[in-house]
């Protein structure tokens, strides 16, 4: 209900926020990938989400998707897509980036998972 948020980045892209239209990387800390070390403690970190902030998580898949050339989609593209649905839903941001994606693979087989989960903050009135 806060809109706090603590999280741990363990090896993934950084999350990307869209606050207000723009959207930017969440600050990480510098934490090993999951599994590559027994007894491996984690940093993490907080934030507060403000109401229509959203929160973009995602898979390299997405941002190293190739197009038949072999040049990644890059994260600016992803970025730019999930900008452009702002306004909208989390639905609609995913729907967004997984357009652009298909868009630049151009029928190229993806050459690792898509993964993305999202999420749109809405305070409730108590």
């Amino acid at each position: 209900a806060s809109g706090r948020l603590e999280y741990v980045n363990a090896g993934h892209g950084a999350p990307v926020l869209v606050r207000n239209g723009k959207a930017e990387f969440f600050p990480l800390s510098d934490n090993m990938p999951l599994g590559i070390y027994d007894g491996e403690r984690y940093i993490s970190r907080s934030a507060v989400l403000l109401p229509g902030d959203i929160l973009l998580l995602y898979t390299d898949g997405v941002t190293e998707a190739m197009n038949p050339d072999e040049n990644v989609l890059g994260p600016g593209p992803m970025m730019q897509a999930a900008e452009s649905v702002s306004d909208g839903s989390a639905s609609d941001v995913v729907g967004k980036v997984l357009e652009r994606v298909i868009q630049h693979t151009s029928g190229a087989e993806l050459s690792d998972d898509v993964t993305m989960l999202c999420v749109k903050f809405i305070k409730t009135e108590s």
